[in-house]
Parts: C-alpha cells; structure tokens; sequence
C-alpha cells in the first residue's frame, strides 16, 4: 500500500464515481481503477461495491474511510511541520547565561520572541562564561549571554548588551564601608573573592594586573563563579571584591559599593550575547534581534 493509493480511494469514496474521481485526481480513468484494484487485494477486502448504474462503499470500506482521511491528515500535518521546522518556525533553542543576564533583557527578550515564535521551545541554562563558550562550540546551546572578552573571541559573532566599570564590594560592617571611595591600595591588605582563572581568564588576569599596578598582589582567600555567591561571600565576611557596577542591582544585604578612583581604563565588563555565525536558523536570527533591539529595556 501507498500513500497514492489512499488518495485515490478516498476521492473515488467521496465521489462515489470513478470518472469523477479521475477529473478530480487529474488522471485517466483506467489507472484509477486499476488503483483501486491493488488496494483491495494488498489489504485483503473489497472496499467497493460496483455496477454498472453506481458505485457504493462496503461496511469495510466506510471504514477504511474514516481512517484513510485521518491518514491522510496526519500525512499532511507532517509535512507542514516539516516544512515550518527547515525554516526554523518549530524546534528549540538552547540559551545560556550568566545571572547578571536577568537584569538586562533575558527574560523580557524570551517573553516577545515566545509571542512571535509560539512553537520553539526557549531553554535556559544558567552556565559560567567559560562553560557558555565550551557549549557553544560544541553545541550544545545556541546562544550565550556572558562576559567578554574571553579566550577565542574572534571565532564568534557577539552583540553588546552592556558595560560596566568595576567597583570594590566590602561588607557592611567593616571600616572600609563607611568611605564612598577608596584607591586600589586601600585593599591591599584584605582578603580578595574573585572569580577562578578557569572561569574567566582574561578578567582574572585583568583585574590581578590592575593590583599589581597598585602594589600589590591580591590575596585570594575564596573563588566563585557566581555574582550572588561571590556577594553572598563578602557579606560573610570572607573578603573584599572588586565585581561590575551591575552587581549594585543585585538584592543582597551587608554589602557596601565604593568607587574605586584609580582603576585602569582597561577593567570593565561587557555582558554580550553570543553566537556561531555559521549556520544561524531563522529563529535564532529572530532571537539575536530581537535582544540586539531591546535588550536594556525593563524585564
């Protein structure tokens, strides 16, 4: 049995005529019924009743009816699908990100491409920058909103979300939370959070320069991926960091931001969203557009 076959019996059921049938089908009568013929024999059950005056359907056949046009149905919702999921209106997309990424568009940028996009699915992975940049290349996301540069930046395509300079974070209750600015060697003697050289290389390496510029090198007394964590640690009392200006936005208590007034031009932090040029779908087109528009505006 093949799927003509079953195109052929349902116009000749609804027609209940061959000749009909056939002009619908845009076919010569003969072939039609020689169709209909092989149907009946591969399925083992006559399907029409024929004289000369009509043609009828047997008990069989009405219900080979029923089930033909539900095939058929499905055949052709298939190949919709189908048809939408190469142009890239169906599927899934796979984004990473880091935290910071919520206060700069994420959730507001999934919220309109979900609108414009009902059948692809959003999946989001909070991930460090370094692993966002692994699964991208392997990929196993698609998108990745992180901090640049990192190691290998040229083999990607990336979009600025936003800039930060960096600030020193100490706890609350310590001296130093009671000055609004500080200079870099004012630190020299506390313990350091910072984020792990596996993590972030460029920025460790950025923000160690920057110390030892000033005098001193950093005496690192805890590392972390994760911003909350890493302010979670100096309200702790674990040590002093120096972290994005974002990080202010985060709600996390018996913690102080001060300016620090010397620290080199070259220490800042983009958040970016990132990407393989190569093989970019229509969605995920859609996606990057759609951040690249919009993405500072209020989640």
């Amino acid at each position: 049995m093949e799927l003509h076959h079953l195109r052929h019996f349902v116009a000749v059921a609804e027609e209940l005529h061959f000749g009909r049938a056939a002009r619908r089908l845009n076919m010569a009568q003969p072939p039609l019924s020689q169709s209909i013929k092989r149907l009946e024999v591969s399925i083992g059950v006559r399907l029409f009743e024929r004289t000369k005056r009509q043609v009828t359907l047997t008990p069989a056949g009405a219900v080979f009816l029923i089930e033909s046009r539900q095939a058929l149905q499905q055949v052709d919702r298939a190949a919709r699908l189908a048809r939408r999921a190469a142009a890239g209106e169906i599927g899934r997309l796979s984004v990473g990100f880091v935290s910071r990424a919520l206060f700069c568009g994420l959730p507001r940028a999934v919220r309109l491409f979900r609108e414009e996009w009902p059948d692809v699915e959003v999946q989001l992975d909070e991930m460090a920058t370094i692993d966002q940049v692994r699964a991208l290349r392997d990929g196993s996301i698609d998108l990745g909103f992180l901090y640049v540069p990192f190691e290998g930046t040229d083999e990607f395509a990336l979009q600025t979300v936003e800039r930060s300079e960096f600030v020193a974070v100490v706890p609350s209750g310590s001296a130093l939370a009671r000055r609004k600015k500080i200079r870099l060697n004012e630190l020299a003697r506390q313990p350091f959070v910072v984020t792990p050289h596996v993590a972030s290389p460029d920025l460790q390496s950025k923000l160690i320069s920057a110390c030892r510029e000033a005098g001193f090198v950093p005496n690192v007394a805890q590392e972390s991926r994760q911003e909350n964590t890493m302010l979670s640690l100096v309200a702790g009392g674990v040590g002093v960091a120096l972290m994005p200006a974002t990080a202010r936005s985060t709600q996390i208590e018996g913690v102080t931001f001060l300016t620090v007034t010397d620290l080199p031009d070259y220490l800042y932090s983009d958040l970016a969203v990132v990407w393989l040029p190569r093989g970019v779908s229509p969605a995920l087109q859609a996606l990057i557009s759609i951040v690249s528009k919009g993405a500072k505006s209020p989640a």
